[in-house]
């Protein structure tokens, strides 16, 4: 009997701490990413979730984020209330994090970002979107015959493209293959009206999570160009701050956890959900297929 109850509170002293925080984690998060993971939220309560009972189209990568961000806690052992510090873009997301305002940041940072130049304000996670797995196409407007018609970088070069000013892995990728016509622009709304103006031939995306992958951007409908797609060389992860008292509690839980979820098949299920993976591109040609492959890095 007394072994038997020596084994107990052996086991109950070396399970995981659960909801010893002592304080809610102070996350930074965009404004909009926010409320679009509390209506995600409020129309799926059941927790935990079970990424495929997630209805397509409903996820955004945002949201997926912040569950995954959560789920990895838990399963890390500390269920954690959160509390967020909300930002108006993801700069200031991760100046927040990096100041120690915020422990963590909302949101995956690509590996070839400057902040991870600076080992003395942030833990890095482990790869959430591993090297390569994050794939665009090239969107154009449903009435660009010249665009759609494109079957070689060749011919995407022709009609020219168009990216964000800050899109360095795009434009690292792009320029590799072989595609020099390439504009820039501020934002996403310039971008995608230089392209309904004509003005651009193209802007490189996620796939839609649409049957028929299309898009409607300012009111316009949007296809991808048929049989063409690249990986952006990179792996994305969570930062944790240094500043933060919590961040070395919060960044060895969050290892632990994930690495359970990594195992459970969660994130992959969740980022599925969310759109990164999409069955409907797999068998499109992979233009930059040699430098994803195993031990091109």
């Amino acid at each position: 009997m007394r072994l038997a109850l020596l084994c107990i509170a052996t086991l109950l002293f070396f399970r995981p701490a659960q909801g010893k925080c002592g304080e809610p984690v102070p996350v930074a998060i965009v404004k909009a990413d926010h409320k679009a993971y509390l209506d995600f939220m409020k129309k799926n309560k059941t927790a935990p979730l079970d990424p495929k009972n997630i209805t397509r189209g409903t996820l955004s990568r945002a949201t997926a984020d912040l569950i995954i961000i959560t789920e990895a806690l838990r399963a890390g052992g500390l269920d954690c209330k959160l509390k967020f510090l909300l930002t108006p873009n993801t700069q200031r997301t991760n100046l927040e994090v990096s100041l120690g305002n915020a422990v963590i940041g909302a949101q995956q940072v690509p590996a070839t970002s400057r902040l991870f130049d600076e080992p003395d304000l942030f833990f890095v996670s482990a790869p959430i979107t591993r090297y390569g797995e994050f794939q665009k196409v090239f969107y154009t407007t449903a009435d660009n015959p010249d665009a759609l018609a494109a079957t070689s970088v060749e011919d995407l070069n022709a009609t020219g493209g168009i990216i964000g000013l800050h899109w360095d892995s795009d434009d690292r990728v792009l320029r590799k293959l072989g595609i020099s016509n390439l504009q820039k622009c501020a934002t996403f709304e310039s971008m995608i009206k230089m392209v309904i103006a004509g003005r651009a031939g193209w802007v490189p995306l996620e796939a839609s999570a649409n049957k028929d992958l299309s898009g409607i951007m300012h009111g316009k409908r949007f296809l991808p160009v048929p049989g063409l797609k690249f990986a952006l060389l990179e792996s994305r992860h969570f930062l944790v701050s240094r500043k933060h008292p919590m961040g070395i509690r919060i960044h060895a839980a969050l290892q632990k956890g994930l690495k359970v979820l990594r195992k459970r098949g969660f994130i992959r299920g969740m980022l599925t959900a969310a759109g990164l993976f999409n069955k409907q591109i797999e068998s499109w040609r992979l233009l930059n297929k040699d430098a994803v492959l195993p031990g091109s890095r």
